[in-house]
């Protein structure tokens, strides 16, 4: 759909370019993404490193004094996640003008607004939106490619379909290119303006931009990728995580994307602001609604985004996408108080992105019997106010007034359903924690803790603060206090006659804990005696396993593995599978499902149909699983299925082959967190022939199949 004028003379065709604005980051990642992986170079390698390979004379500065240590230590994903640098928006130059070279840019151009371009953050600790970092990345992949990043990026474009976008740096003489124009309805000097390529400089019509997205989100379905766009670049851009986003944007920050959920779906998401042109794309990359989206552009400035966000409003009603309460949209919002370089952002995320519901896992319906002391829990009828994960199991359970439940053979979409808080393996935070608003203020007494049913994925530890409003600060109710899986605990508060309404909880790392009491003077001495003495017990065990069989059993006789071999001749064959002989050698931990699952020819059907290790604690942990192949090869690929761990596969796994005696290296440790709920493929290069492979995983986690491809 297009219309109107695209200048004073001339109507908006579909061939018709804008400005996109901040959307050419995501294009511009996902192609500097595929050049790297494609010469071996990951995306955590130091960037001043690369330049110094690069020969370039220009390196990344610290522009905090105390820490030039900063410097060496910005990774090109940190500069696709806003993690390091400075520079809110860069700025542009008018088309009539001649566009500098940008390392002058990123040295600080007084005549342009350029300041130095430098690190003003520890990286990758902090969400800061930098169009900095990706002038930093034009000129790495400059440098590296010893040609301008448009010339590099044709055939790119041209593969994708996308035969109306550029990233041409000049004015695009002879190109049908839409007009900029002020919100005072004056034209744009020089008709509009150029900006730095990647950060903010393509052109494009909306169709070419949709045919991006349509191809990453196909990658990141299938394994083979789509045209130019490798499964694992996509995966690795679409895996969001929040330093400080949601904040900005009510997102969570990818690699040169923002992604959001939906209730069942994720959504991609990127804003765009250049002068005279406003732009946003949002594309459903996952879920029930997966394929469907919009990209919006216009030639305006403030009434432009405006103008955005009602079309966006529009489109999402009208085709009903999952997970957007539409009842939420809003039109009142008040721009005075926001500064000018946040407008765009703050508006999209009132306007649109607040709409969108988080995906709870599933509530718990059938309850157990109500807790004795529930009438003194002043816990209870508590309001949760927000909550840094909650993925496992809902933040809300923890302070239910029924005693907690547990059938083995449930599960959900995130998992085992458990009637606690859970949250998600491999916390990069020091803790997990959840903030409560009680029905009225209240002195504590003393404290319950029970983390029933969580043995060997509980939290280790608990602290419990109050907000002091009158200082302004958290005040201490009940330090640290360790936690034992399947215990009941209990502790007297350091708050003394202190009132307190509003209560944050800390969860040391991450876990399940499940339930919490906050007991008054008014608590029985008795039961505050039982509670207290001793002041942790066991509870009764439990069996967690099912009485039925949750997944099918695989055996095969001699013949049968030499028929299937056979069927497939000189083929590739997954050679670890059951069907053609693999067996599994050991397992190091299967506390929760066994290993023999994993060499399953069957699709796998839920998280009990692999194998799933305990949550360790331990610095330098690892686990591992053996699988001998049904006879030995060399190996072409080898697979690792996570379809059914969306919140507990591995951080990280290494691969090894056993040739002879010895173990050599297949596949380099590797971080494998954004294939969580998807499959990864490493090619092996032929090494061998191997009689074994030996797969690790740091520092625990699960997986649902192990499939190990080569010529039988």
């Amino acid at each position: 759909l297009q219309f109107g004028n695209r200048d004073a003379l001339h109507a908006v065709t579909p061939q018709t370019g804008f400005e996109i604005a901040s959307l050419s980051k995501s294009i511009g990642t996902c192609f500097v993404m595929e050049q790297l992986r494609k010469a071996g170079i990951p995306i955590s390698t130091s960037v001043n490193m690369l330049f110094a390979k690069s020969g370039s004379k220009f390196r990344i500065r610290s522009l905090d004094a105390a820490h030039p240590e900063w410097a060496d230590q910005v990774t090109v994903a940190h500069l696709m996640s806003h993690q390091a640098l400075n520079m809110h928006y860069v700025n542009g130059v008018p088309a009539n003008q001649a566009f500098p070279p940008i390392v002058e840019l990123l040295n600080g151009n007084q005549r342009h607004g350029y300041e130095p371009v430098g690190v003003v953050n520890a990286p990758g600790t902090r969400f800061q939106y930098s169009g900095g970092g990706f002038l930093v990345l034009q000129h790495l992949i400059e440098c590296m490619g010893g040609a301008p990043v448009h010339v590099q990026m044709s055939t790119f474009l041209r593969e994708l379909g996308m035969n109306g976008c550029t990233f041409r740096e000049d004015a695009l003489l002879g190109s049908e290119c839409a007009t900029g124009f002020l919100d005072s309805g004056e034209m744009v000097v020089g008709t509009r303006k150029v900006f730095p390529a990647i950060a903010a400089g393509a052109v494009a019509s909306a169709a070419d931009m949709a045919r991006f997205l349509v191809a990453l989100s196909n990658a990141h379905q299938s394994i083979s990728g789509c045209g130019p766009i490798s499964h694992e670049t996509a995966v690795r851009m679409l895996h969001g995580s929040d330093k400080g986003c949601r904040e900005f944007m009510g997102c969570a920050m990818g690699l040169g994307i923002f992604t959001a959920e939906a209730g069942p779906n994720r959504l991609a998401i990127h804003q765009g602001a250049n002068d005279g042109f406003r732009a946003m794309f949002v594309h459903c990359y996952a879920g029930p609604d997966a394929g469907n989206g919009f990209v919006v552009l216009c030639n305006g400035e403030h009434a432009g985004m405006l103008f955005v966000a009602e079309a966006a409003q529009i489109i999402l009603r009208h085709t009903g996408v999952r997970g957007v309460d539409t009842g939420q949209f809003r039109t009142d919002l008040e721009f005075g108080g926001i500064p000018l370089e946040q407008r765009v952002n703050a508006g999209y995320r009132e306007l649109v992105f607040a709409a969108c519901a988080a995906d709870l896992p599933e509530q718990i319906i059938a309850h157990g019997p109500r807790d004795p002391l529930a009438d003194f829990n002043h816990a209870v009828g508590a309001r949760v106010e927000a909550v840094s994960n909650q993925r496992f199991a809902r933040a809300e359970n923890l302070l239910s007034p029924h005693l907690p439940t547990f059938d083995p053979s449930l599960f959900g979409r995130q998992g085992k359903i458990m009637d606690s808080w859970e949250t998600v393996r491999h916390n990069p935070e020091p803790f997990d924690w959840m903030i409560f608003e009680m029905p009225r203020a209240t002195a504590v007494s003393c404290v319950a803790v029970s983390t029933q049913f969580h043995l060997g994925n509980h939290a280790e530890g608990l602290a419990i603060d109050g907000w002091d409003a009158v200082r302004g600060e958290w005040q201490a109710i009940v330090a640290p206090m360790q936690l034992y899986g399947h215990a009941a605990h209990a502790a007297q508060s350091v708050s003394g006659d202190a009132q307190f309404r509003r209560i944050r909880v800390r969860m040391y790392p991450d876990g399940g804990v499940t339930r919490l009491a906050l007991y008054g003077m008014d608590l029985p001495a008795t039961e505050r005696t039982r509670m207290l003495s001793p002041a942790t017990r066991a509870w009764p065990s439990f069996d967690p396993q099912t009485k039925k069989p949750m997944t099918p059993k695989y055996m095969a006789t001699a013949a049968e593995i030499s028929a299937n071999i056979t069927r497939v001749g000189s083929g590739m064959a997954d050679l670890a599978s059951a069907a053609f002989g693999g067996q599994v050698v050991s397992a190091s931990n299967e506390h929760y499902s066994p290993a023999t699952q994993v060499i399953s020819p069957y699709p796998p059907l839920s998280m009990v149909d692999g194998l799933e290790s305990a949550r360790s604690r331990e610095p330098g942990h690892s686990e591992n699983v053996v699988i001998r192949l049904g006879r030995p090869a060399k190996i072409g690929r080898i697979d690792l299925d996570f379809s059914h761990f969306v919140n507990n596969n591995p951080r990280e796994i290494e691969i090894d082959g056993l040739r002879g005696t010895e173990w050599v290296p297949l596949v380099a440790r590797t971080d494998v967190k954004a294939f969580a709920g998807n499959v990864i493929a490493f090619e092996a290069g032929g090494v061998g022939p191997c009689e074994q492979i030996r797969v690790t995983v740091f520092p625990d986690g699960g997986m649902n199949r192990v499939r190990v491809y080569a010529a039988p």
